[in-house]
């Protein structure tokens, strides 16, 4: 077959997959659990700048500024001028906006604060030392800090500067806070972290911390080595202040800052298109004692994931966010919190489901204990897996319902009510049901661990009861029974036999009178009964569906464990067969769930035959996963009534198909290897560029670039690509491997602060190549390369048409001649103009331009370079070289953008600091020269041939070139900003091919 035929069909294949992933992304609409469904919200903002946060308190007054919200018709305001700082009577937190963020983003945050706190009407926080908020809020000007490493400890530093003056404010009043709370969204959650790691932080100043949407596992964006600098050094901060034991009788200065710090990440989930939801943990380095991550999924109230922006202003969650700030607070305290341990309870309070094994140890903290002794008359005893229902037709019953706890015990519990107090239930007529755990209160003696007629010491359960989201078919979507919602949400309870086995029975009290639509339902089982697993591992699932059958007797709350769902970059799906849809008391529902990062789904409307589609944050490329869990995979717990059949038929058992969405799965990979893009088409540019280097080398004529990729898409060729990055996947996650990878990496070796979470013994990080985990998802690689040879064929022919085009107008204007009118002799110096130009360009990156503007001058030259050859039909051979060149920069120009955007961002609002990383002319100057060279010299190709003698110095270019390619593969996702340098490196080698030139003008082709 014809070899431009082979390279059309492969870029048309690979084109294709581009097209599947883009319109995956673009038009499959999330549903169900995954649906968007924030509300939105209003408020009366205003905003005052504190103009005495001047020079004489920090360096950066003239960049940055700092603002107080006041919601107007709740918070005090100065009613004269000068008085400002005297309304100031509050707890004093800090809002610290993300990448190209606004300070008027804390309006969404405070205004509910406000409102909650005097709004007399609205009584949903029990703390009698609550006190309103005074909110500040850092104005970076909407600066790039996602971007550029300086720009990040910039803010940093500035904050820190922000919180010395903040709390000086309050040096009046009797007792003044010592501490504030910082709330950070997006890349304004890595500053606050960043903060305390700083010499000029304020010990003590900080101990809250809430980060929205926040990349704290890894950067999302890796074209500034500065920014990957700064992870590093963060990241070993917290790491040494968790994880290091006491060596010394004084504990080190990290874990001196941070043993009081409480941390919580928020994250949206997969609408999040901004950053992968998966970066977001922090469990790898704060402990469970410190903080968490949780999904806007499982926080109840809210039910909703959130996008990227929306997480600040959506009604449900800023409720919760209010609420968790007004119940921490304790106007009495220096630090005007609780202290950590209540801290972190009520977190889990607010933010958790309550049915993750994480609050357990929060159940019998709350000291709800009271006395109780029964009457064997009064009871009514109920053993294993018997289902109890409460309704209106229990009217004046008042009897207690009694279920002995045997070992390994669960207990579920689901109602329309939220449960009474037991004291209520026992002095007033009560609608709902109440209930206890007991055990005995004179266990000590033998023979008396269950006596029904003995002194029990009860546990009141009414702290405990969650809300879920609304059951019923009178609800389409999970928002209507979330905040503010039309309907009211169930209330439900799941005890383990972790707590279960320090008691001896659980006790539910009948209601007095229920309201006509009341129930409850509770079930006691072993805890062996409500597990399944559907046995299957990645590769089966990818392979082929897995069904599983369950008894049509089954339990009220089922749980189906799929070990082999465990890997971030699948999209999954679940068919129910013969599920009984007719509502008793409730319809069923399925929660998703998953530990640390604590993520929980509600699907509601369960319906036969049809597609639930699922996704999970387990194990993602590049974030760091725990190798010692045993369970990764996907947990979904089915919840139905049971005793009921269903009338159609009842003989026929519950089928659970579950499959891979492979639809759905394509656009996870958008988000997750978009950096992938830039590295896979630099490779295969620069392996073009090889073979056309071999291929002059041998003749002494330069082939186009359709050359190479025909010579890439050559059976042989392609095959043992394809055999080697299949491998890779597999090789790079050994840990031999990755520790010799690691060891020769220059990234690594440049930077001695690189930390590597290969010292958490508990957690395994990959961050070569793909990063997965994976071995079956061998095709990735493939997959990629196919996709990268398609983006580069239409690339390469799309300039060809535009370079014609300009041809074309350019003759017809006669702006270039048909045989090139520069006829000078190639002996004539560089033009004085060029060689000015080059020396003003290099001055001024020496000490103010960022050398990414001289790549973009550079890249610009070489473009007017390539134009210029087009228009010389006798110059094919400069021409293919030329054009080689310029594909190859036009992949390494992304990692410059963004640098660049950050310096144009500067200049616009007059702020003068030096990019100090940035002005390193050897970082640009053989890019510079050589395209400098080509410009001038266009006919001529600095690059040895066979018989010139400089095998050698040949062999050297092509080593570099392959080492070029071999690091876009290996490390050029993670460590992309050092592709720049590669690349320069190179044509620094191909410098020395224009002295022959200078020295044998003859040889010039």
């Amino acid at each position: 077959m014809d070899t431009r035929r082979v390279v059309f069909l492969w870029a048309l294949m690979g084109l294709l997959i581009l097209y599947l992933i883009a319109s995956s992304y673009m038009f499959a609409k999330y549903e169900g659990a995954d649906a968007p469904e924030c509300r939105t919200v209003s408020m009366y903002p205003s905003y005052a700048r504190i103009r005495s946060f001047d020079e004489q308190h920090t360096k950066f007054a003239s960049k940055y500024s700092l603002w107080l919200y006041r919601e107007q018709g709740k918070d005090l305001i100065p009613e004269k001028e000068g008085e400002g700082f005297e309304a100031l009577d509050g707890i004093p937190i800090l809002f610290i906006p993300g990448n190209a963020g606004s300070y008027r983003q804390v309006r969404l945050i405070a205004a509910e604060t406000s409102i909650l706190f005097f709004d007399e009407n609205i009584n949903v926080v029990d703390n009698d030392k609550q006190k309103n908020y005074d909110f500040f809020a850092a104005d970076f000007n909407e600066d790039y800090l996602a971007f550029h490493g300086r720009t990040i400890l910039d803010q940093a530093e500035f904050l820190n500067d922000a919180v010395a003056f903040i709390l000086l404010l309050y040096a009046k009043h009797e007792t003044p806070p010592t501490s504030l709370i910082l709330i950070g969204h997006s890349m304004g959650g890595i500053v606050a972290r960043l903060m305390l790691t700083l010499p000029n932080y304020v010990p003590g100043s900080v101990n809250t911390i809430l980060t929205l949407s926040s990349p704290h596992s890894a950067p999302p964006l890796t074209f500034d080595g500065d920014l990957l600098r700064v992870y590093s050094k963060i990241d070993q901060f917290w790491y040494d202040g968790f994880h290091l034991q006491l060596t010394l009788p004084v504990p080190s200065l990290a874990q001196q800052r941070l043993h009081n710090v409480s941390v919580i990440s928020i994250t949206g989930g997969l609408l999040d298109t901004i950053l992968p939801a998966d970066y977001t943990t922090l469990g790898y380095l704060v402990p469970p004692s410190n903080g968490f991550t949780v999904f806007t999924t499982g926080i109840p109230d809210v039910w909703t994931p959130s996008d990227h922006l929306a997480i600040v202003w959506c009604r449900q969650l800023r409720r919760l966010i209010a609420r968790w700030l007004l119940s921490i607070a304790d106007i009495t305290s220096p630090h005007r919190t609780v202290p950590l341990e209540k801290r972190m309870r009520i977190l889990r309070d607010i933010f958790m489901t309550g049915f993750e094994k994480y609050t357990e140890q929060d159940i019998g903290e709350s000291g709800d204990f009271v006395q109780l002794t029964l009457a064997a008359s009064d009871v009514d005893m109920h053993g294993p897996n018997l289902v109890v229902r409460l309704d209106n037709q229990n009217e004046h019953s008042l009897r207690k319902n009694i279920f002995k706890l045997e070992p390994d015990a669960t207990f579920h519990f689901l109602s329309l009510h939220r449960l009474t107090t037991w004291e209520e239930s026992a002095t007033a007529e009560t609608e709902t049901s109440s209930l206890l755990l007991c055990r005995n209160a004179n266990e000590g003696r033998e023979g008396e661990r269950f006596n029904i007629s003995a002194e029990h010491r009860c546990l009141d359960l009414y702290s405990y009861i969650r809300q879920v989201p609304r059951l019923s078919k009178d609800v389409e979507r999970i928002m209507d029974s979330s905040f503010d919602g039309e309907k009211n949400p169930f209330y439900a309870l799941k005890l383990e036999p972790q707590v279960l086995d320090k008691y001896d029975m659980i006790v539910m009290h009948e209601p007095f009178k229920a309201p006509e639509s009341h129930f409850a339902i509770a079930q006691l089982t072993s805890a062996n009964n409500t597990n399944a697993t559907m046995e299957s591992d990645l590769s089966g699932l990818l392979l082929k569906d897995v069904k599983k059958t369950l008894p049509k007797d089954r339990l009220m709350a089922f749980n189906i464990y799929i070990p082999g769902a465990w890997s971030s970059v699948l999209a999954y799906k679940v068919v129910f067969k013969n599920l009984d849809l007719e509502e008793h008391s409730f319809t069923p529902f399925i929660r998703e769930w998953r530990d640390d990062p604590y993520e929980s789904k509600w699907y509601i409307n369960i319906r036969n035959d049809k597609a639930t589609h699922l996704s999970v944050h387990a194990v993602a490329p590049y974030t760091p996963f725990q190798n010692t869990r045993t369970q990764q995979g996907i947990n979904l717990e089915l919840w139905a009534e049971p005793g009921f059949s269903s009338k159609d038929d009842s003989s026929k058992d519950v089928v659970v198909i579950f499959s891979v969405d492979f639809w759905g799965s394509l656009k996870l990979l958008v988000l997750r290897y978009r950096l992938a893009v830039v590295a896979h088409c630099l490779a295969v540019s620069l392996l073009i560029f090889v073979f056309q280097l071999l291929k002059y080398y041998e003749t002494g004529k330069f082939p186009d670039h359709m050359y190479g990729l025909g010579c890439i898409c050559n059976f042989k060729w392609l095959l043992m690509i394809f055999i080697v990055l299949g491998s890779l996947t597999s090789v790079v996650k050994n840990g031999v491997v990755q520790s010799i990878l690691n060891r020769i990496d220059p990234v690594t070796l440049h930077s001695k602060n690189e930390i590597h979470v290969s010292l958490h013994p508990e957690y395994t990080l990959h961050t070569l190549y793909l990063g997965l985990e994976e071995g079956c998802l061998w095709f990735f690689g493939p997959l990629f390369f196919t996709v990268a040879l398609g983006i580069n064929w239409l690339g390469y022919n799309l300039l060809l048409l535009a370079g014609s085009a300009i041809v074309y107008v350019g003759r017809i204007t006669r702006l270039l001649s048909r045989n090139l009118e520069e006829k000078e002799s190639q002996h004539v110096k560089v033009r004085k103009s060029k060689v000015g130009g080059m020396v003003l360009l290099m001055v001024l990156v020496s000490f103010y331009l960022p050398y990414q503007f001289a790549y973009v001058i550079s890249l610009t030259v070489q473009v007017v370079t390539v134009v210029k050859l087009m228009a010389n039909r006798n110059a094919r051979t400069a021409l293919n070289f030329n054009m080689g060149v310029m594909m190859v920069m036009l992949w390494v120009l992304p990692i410059s953008i963004p640098v660049l955007i950050v310096f144009v961002h500067n200049f616009n609002i007059n702020w003068a600091t030096p990019f100090s990383s940035h002005h390193n002319l050897l970082a640009i100057g053989p890019i510079f020269a050589l395209v400098l060279l080509q410009s001038q010299y266009k006919e001529w190709i600095p690059l040895p041939k066979k018989g010139d003698g400089k095998d050698l110095y040949f062999k050297t270019i092509v080593a570099m070139l392959m080492y070029t390619i071999f690091y876009c593969m290996v490390y050029g996702v993670r460590h992309t900003y050092w592709l720049h340098h590669l690349f320069n490196f190179t044509c620094g080698l191909m410098l020395p091919g224009y002295i022959d030139r200078f020295v044998d003008p003859k040889s010039t082709k």
